[in-house]
């Protein structure tokens, strides 16, 4: 078992006779080994400046171990010969994994230790990103370091969140590409994520596994990336996170998108490709700016369904809109944020699935869809469609009978 760390080493010798030593602390390895044809067990200290190691007798030769502070990641070991105190700072549950270990060495509960052929090599400890790309790579005993703030763990058939990544409080980059995940947990939503991708995962239609995407995440997210999963519909909880500026939704079978997607205000690239969308909502039409990039490739864009597909016989002709109708607009029209902590919790569902009407105002309740078309390269300054179309089916709702002559809206 070995753990990377900084020490700094006290010779309690030179300290009685007056001489200083260097308090420094340097990047080490500390590792319980076993050197080939010897029985043994020793533990090895490794530094830059010595890459073949100090190594230290264990069993009968360990004094004390000063554990006060392993909860901070410190922790000092006192060894009899040499007379060398090894102050050690760590990971705090790296550290307390390696010394249970280390007692255990210590008082011969521990049956056999391997011989050690390979030294271990040197590592900095005050690295911030962890990669894991297999299976035989992920810290099962030995947990994260808690510094982390970037853990990429893709292509490792995960079928289940690790409870502990949740607990890394530094953590901003979550990749978790190409597992085999059908679940988040809700407790996600607390972390401080800025990019998180969950591409390619068996994330289904099940509401209760999108509940992470709530507050507060939505004050921090700028990157995420959900395709290749199995949902089938956009989760309208995403209209919420106004920090997005990359949102990537392609190839999850939806033919539908919320109408607020396209007015987050500092969305800059969306990816909807390999869906099985018909039109776009009219809601991208109001942007202040152009996309940088939009992906539309892919779906089933059609012409065929032009003009209106509002039964006049259910649109009351004087409709009024309730007070509840009114405040919600208002909410809307002022781009004013909300949450769970600021709105009744069945109040939000109906402003995150909220419309553009064709009188271009924000819709709470409508009475179906008036299509119009436009072209794509006014919608993005780079466009990526397919078979070269030169229009696009636009979706816009009417809440108000007055305004059904809708022939001046066409592009």
């Amino acid at each position: 078992m070995k753990l990377n760390c900084g020490v700094t080493i006290v010779n309690r010798f030179a300290t009685n006779i007056g001489i200083k030593c260097d308090q420094k602390f340097k990047n080490a390895v500390l590792a319980v080994m076993k050197p080939p044809k010897n029985e043994v067990i020793y533990l090895l200290l490794i530094t830059s400046k010595n890459k073949t190691g100090t190594k230290y007798k264990i069993r009968g030769n360990i004094e004390k171990t000063f554990t006060q502070f392993k909860h901070q990641g410190k922790s000092t070991i006192r060894f009899l010969e040499p007379p060398h105190d090894i102050q050690i700072n760590a990971d705090k549950i790296q550290l307390a994994n390696f010394l249970l270990f280390l007692k255990k060495v210590w008082n011969n509960e521990v049956e056999d230790v391997p011989h050690t052929t390979k030294l271990p090599t040197l590592k900095n400890v005050n690295s911030n990103k962890l990669e894991i790309s297999k299976k035989s790579q992920y810290p099962t005993l030995q947990g994260f370091p808690s510094n982390l703030q970037t853990l990429i763990i893709n292509n490792c058939h995960l079928k289940k969140l690790d409870s502990r990544i949740m607990k890394l409080k530094n953590l901003t980059t979550l990749s978790l590409d190409n597992n085999n995940l059908t679940d988040i947990p809700y407790e996600l939503k607390r972390m401080s994520l800025k990019y998180l991708s969950l591409s390619n995962n068996k994330l289904g239609n099940n509401h209760q596994c999108w509940k992470f995407l709530s507050w507060p995440l939505t004050e921090y997210l700028e990157y995420i990336n959900l395709s290749g999963n199995e949902m089938k519909y956009f989760p309208a909880s995403l209209s919420r996170f106004h920090k997005l500026k990359v949102l990537k939704l392609s190839n999850i079978s939806a033919n539908r998108i919320p109408f607020r997607i396209f007015l987050l205000p500092n969305l800059q690239e969306l990816d909807l490709s390999r869906n099985s969308l018909l039109a776009l909502p009219g809601t991208i039409t109001k942007r202040l700016k152009k996309f940088d990039k939009l992906d539309i490739s892919e779906n089933e864009f059609s012409q065929s369904n032009i003009g209106t597909s509002i039964d006049m016989n259910k649109m009351p002709k004087d409709y009024v809109p309730t007070l509840l109708e009114f405040s919600m607009r208002n909410t809307l029209k002022n781009k004013l944020l909300y949450n769970e902590s600021t709105l009744p919790p069945r109040l939000i569902p109906l402003l995150d699935h909220a419309k553009l009407c064709i009188c271009e105002r924000i819709c709470i309740k409508d009475f179906g869809f008036i299509y119009t078309t436009a072209d794509p390269k006014s919608l993005a300054n780079t466009i990526i469609t397919s078979n070269r179309i030169n229009t696009i089916s636009i979706a816009f709702t009417s809440c108000c009978p007055q305004h059904l002559d809708y022939s001046n809206i066409q592009s």
